[in-house]
């Protein structure tokens, strides 16, 4: 009968080794199968009885669990451009939950607008909430954006609904 130190050593305890091997085998673990035992793994020589079963259970398993996020990240989450545009660009005043207090909004009269509030965006058409981000609103600390691409510019006004409340 055989059986592994924790040092991944094996003895033989009936003495000598099997086929003329050593001993000892360092730096690698190898199990042989025991009496009773259902699986053997050897790391040296591949994954093989039911070890091959269940390294292929774990592989689609991670396949599924990678699908399912991807596909709740496409059905539920807000565009990504749009989320990372407004963190770069706009949440430093109009913060993270687009409520009018980011940091920046201390100091601010009149306050940033907040997202978030029903009578705001009462009669907004998106084409007039880009225009003042490119633009800017003269007499308010809301300065413009010429710089975004139309693409990132659609994609705020996008994640800017994320905050409208829902009716």
């Amino acid at each position: 009968m055989r059986s592994v130190t924790t040092e991944g050593r094996r003895r033989d305890e009936q003495g000598g080794g099997r086929d003329g091997d050593s001993c000892e085998h360092r730096g690698s673990l190898r199990t042989e199968p025991v009496r009773g035992s259902l699986s053997s793994v050897s790391f040296r020589h591949g994954v093989t009885g039911l070890t091959r079963v269940t390294a292929w259970y774990m592989t689609l398993m991670n396949l599924l669990v990678l699908l399912f996020v991807v596909l709740s990240a496409r059905a539920g989450d807000p565009p990504p451009r749009g989320a990372t545009v407004y963190a770069s660009s706009c949440a430093a005043c109009h913060g993270s939950k687009g409520n009018g207090k980011g940091p920046a909004s201390i100091a601010m009269k009149p306050k940033p607008t907040d997202f978030t509030a029903a009578a705001w965006w009462e009669g907004k058409k998106d084409d007039a909430i880009a225009a003042s981000i490119r633009a800017g609103r003269p007499g308010t600390a809301m300065s413009a954006f010429p710089k975004l691409t139309d693409e990132d510019l659609t994609a705020v006004v996008n994640y800017l609904h994320t905050f409208e409340p829902k009716p």
